[in-house]
């Protein structure tokens, strides 16, 4: 396909021909070799059909994906069964500290126990240690 830019090395490929004696010169020749029409710039238009038509392919590629994914997901969800069964370890942040409140409660009632129990040890000790 020819471009604009094309235009002048035609006209130098024929002023060769023509030199060298293996085209004949007419008349017109010289009066229209100036003339030549450029061809309309087509480049900017046909750009911006091809990215149009990009973006509709590439619109194209993902709907079909997410019909592919949906109907996978829902065959998998047909065959077995509906909602997800609430794990008993998911809950939620309000919980979560209830539950760590409670944990440091029996951590500080072991640690005291612990204690007490130490020093009636140590005691006990010393009373045998006295007789």
């Amino acid at each position: 396909m020819s471009e604009n830019s094309d235009i002048d090395r035609y006209v130098q490929l024929i002023e060769d021909k023509i030199k060298n004696k293996e085209l004949k010169k007419f008349a017109n020749w010289d009066k229209t070799k100036n003339k030549i029409k450029l061809l309309p710039d087509e480049s900017e238009e046909v750009q911006k059909q091809q990215e149009a038509q990009f973006k509709e392919l590439a619109q194209n590629i993902l709907t079909k994906y997410e019909k592919r994914s949906n109907n996978f997901f829902d065959a998998l969800e047909k065959k077995y069964g509906g909602k997800a069964k609430k794990n008993e370890y998911d809950i939620d942040e309000e919980e979560f500290q209830k539950i760590q409140s409670k944990m440091g409660k029996k951590e500080q009632v072991k640690r005291k126990s612990k204690e007490v129990e130490e020093s009636n040890l140590k005691k006990v000790k010393k009373w045998f240690m006295l007789k």
